[in-house]
């Protein structure tokens, strides 16, 4: 199964609850394994199709409608029976129809990016130029993210990349994961990206 094409995504997956985590599309997530039930979907998961979802709750009782299906990269299993992984996120999805039992479960709907036809250059290069005054006054970002920012990758990575990126603050990175329309997700971006976001 081709991992990274959305047409081969389930529809129906496992799934993660974590409290302000999102996972974005193309975004790195490093896990530790410890409870029984999400052993026996890791597990589930390496002997399948490698793939399962994160949710993110409101509460300590709503679990929030959109969440990100994300594919295992890499895995190792300890002697204790806990694992530790790494979950790069594919897409973005939408849960219905959720159980918990023996551990979480729900359909998926998946949201592709396929927003590109609307012309956000305008917008695209303030964002880059707001990042670039972030990334010169000392803010730490992986080897060649510039570089990377300045390709011809796709609006929906661009935006999705610094968002999960340069955002720190978890509230804002959950209102931006949750944003499927692209050009609201990018005008939502610059503003946090804005030199007065910080004293707002």
């Amino acid at each position: 199964m081709g991992n990274d094409n959305t047409d081969d995504f389930p529809d129906q997956t496992d799934v993660m609850i974590l409290p302000w985590v999102s996972l974005f599309p193309g975004s790195l997530l490093p896990l530790y394994i410890f409870e029984e039930r999400y052993r026996d979907m890791t597990q589930a998961a390496l002997a399948g199709n490698r793939l399962f979802a994160i949710a993110h709750t409101y509460d300590d009782t709503t679990i929030a409608p959109i969440g990100g299906l994300g594919v295992i990269r890499a895995c190792v299993m300890n002697a204790d029976g806990t694992s530790n992984l790494v979950l790069q996120g594919l897409s973005r999805v939408e849960f219905s129809r959720f159980k918990s039992s023996p551990r979480p479960r729900a359909n998926i709907c998946v949201h592709r990016d396929d927003q590109e036809n609307i012309d956000v250059r305008g917008i695209r290069g303030q964002i880059l130029s707001n990042c670039e005054d972030l990334l010169g006054e000392g803010f730490k970002t992986p080897e060649g993210f510039t570089d990377y920012l300045r390709s011809s990758i796709s609006d929906s990575a661009f935006t999705d990349l610094i968002a999960s990126t340069l955002i720190s603050d978890a509230s804002h990175r959950r209102t931006l994961f949750e944003t499927i329309e692209l050009n609201t997700r990018m005008s939502l971006l610059l503003e946090m990206l804005s030199p007065t976001a910080e004293s707002a």
